[in-house]
């Protein structure tokens, strides 16, 4: 609007009025934008609180808006946009440029501006350094240095140089990483590169396959790899219990389960199901010990059928060995099969073993338990047994005697008593030639005696 008085037509024009007003527009012109957009902005523009709306498309050349926004005082925002509105955006700014890769978008860079992030590009071209490379993002730096997230003032992931990937420990107990997986498939897989293996690594103070670290991984060949350096146990654990562990020596131990067999090994057809190997070096070498109780009714070792419906085999607590009826032939279920069986030291075999003596005297030792003393010498000759104190023989042992010399054969008794069968004569006996006598231990020291040829 004019300032008043207007000029009236006809009317005289006063200089002072004129030069006034005509300095008063100049003043005005000088401070206002022109539409055309020759006019070069010296101050901050203010918007009084108004919106910026109907924006056309950009310039032949691609530039919207050339500026320069420094950050005064520091600390604050060099250019801040927000949304007044819910749910608005707060900026948009679109590139139609589609073939450029190199026409960005978003330019965010230093005072020497050296980008420090940029969006560029669209389609296939699009790129954030970090950016959006198709339908992918595609957040990298052109320089080796690492990428680093961070919330709440805090550093919360970092990418290095060489792609490798760290977490920081959260600030609360929390797990530091939670991954969740799909129905029949993997929460987490780490495939093999060239010449690479596929692992876990836990590093004890940021260790690398060192003293404290623990490696879990799949080898070259395709084997499961799980190594612990640390000078320690390896604790496996289900349903907040010890199961299993291995010591820092190897020595391989199970614990008691809450229920059920302690280990059960499966076998595949033609083989057995398990192999102890005893060592081979030299000494005394130990292939399986098991212990059990030590009573009748405790079971320290069972060999059944593949059903598990007919014991073969059992071995008691107390030393008791029970062994299944045979169904056939000297390898049949149940059958004891072997070229010698001892008893108490004493060998138990079809017949009689024999002790051949030529000597003029004898006397019994524990081995003659089950035994035929057979003596073959010529004239007087005698055969002790002797006290329970000196050779102590099992309550049941047996000796048989068989005089195939040329004269009669004493069996002398000592501390002990030995008494004629039918009968209640004690003391030493004779055999005559040719004659045969067994001889019944019954208690500690004393023993029975009958035989033909015997008085």
């Amino acid at each position: 609007m004019l300032p008043l008085p207007a000029v009236l037509t006809g009317g005289e024009i006063d200089p002072a009025w004129a030069n006034t007003t005509l300095n008063d527009i100049a003043a005005a012109l000088t401070q206002s934008i022109s539409k055309d957009g020759q006019t070069v902005m010296t101050g901050a523009l203010n918007m009084g609180g108004q919106a910026i709306s109907g924006a056309g498309a950009m310039t032949s050349d691609g530039v919207i808006m050339a500026a320069s926004f420094s950050s005064t005082p520091t600390g604050a925002a060099g250019l801040a946009i927000a949304a007044s509105l819910n749910a608005a955006v707060a900026a948009s700014i679109q590139n139609t440029n589609t073939g450029a890769s190199a026409v960005a978008q978003l330019w965010l860079a230093n005072v020497a501006n050296t980008a420090y992030l940029q969006m560029q590009g669209t389609g296939a071209n699009s790129q954030l350094a970090g950016g959006l490379a198709g339908s992918a993002l595609n957040l990298y730096t052109n320089a080796a240095i690492p990428i680093q997230f961070g919330m709440n003032n805090a550093l919360a992931g970092t990418i290095g140089v060489e792609a490798e990937w760290s977490i920081p420990a959260p600030t609360a107990m929390t797990p530091t990483l939670t991954l969740s997986g799909v129905p029949s498939y993997y929460a987490l897989a780490l495939p093999s590169g060239s010449g690479a293996y596929s692992r876990i690594g836990f590093g004890a103070n940021g260790a690398v396959l060192g003293v404290g670290s623990f490696d879990l991984f799949q080898d070259a060949s395709g084997n499961a790899q799980l190594l612990n350096f640390a000078a320690a146990s390896l604790i496996m654990w289900t349903s907040g219990a010890q199961r299993a562990l291995i010591n820092a020596a190897g020595n391989f131990s199970i614990n008691v389960p809450a229920s059920g067999i302690a280990l059960t090994v499966g076998g595949i057809a033609g083989n057995y199901a398990s192999n102890f190997q005893a060592s081979t070096s030299s000494g005394t070498s130990y292939g399986l010990e098991v212990n059990a109780g030590t009573t009748s009714a405790d079971i320290c070792a069972a060999f059944a059928n593949a059903a598990g419906s007919a014991d073969y085999l059992l071995l008691y607590g107390d030393g008791g060995v029970v062994v299944g009826s045979p169904t056939g032939g000297d390898k049949g279920l149940g059958t004891v099969n072997a070229t010698a069986l001892y008893v108490n030291g004493a060998a138990v075999l079809p017949g009689i073993p024999q002790n051949a003596q030529s000597g003029s005297t004898y006397t019994l030792a524990l081995t003659d338990n089950g035994k035929s003393v057979y003596a073959t010498f010529s004239g007087a000759k005698g055969i002790t047994i002797p006290a329970n104190a000196s050779v102590a023989f099992p309550i049941g042992a047996a000796v048989t005697f068989v005089n195939n010399g040329t004269g009669a054969m004493s069996i002398l008794i000592t501390s002990d008593t030995m008494t004629l069968a039918n009968s209640t004569s004690t003391g030493t006996r004779s055999l005559a030639v040719n004659g045969v006598a067994t001889a019944l231990k019954l208690t500690a020291t004393s023993w029975i005696i009958s035989g033909t040829g015997l008085s």
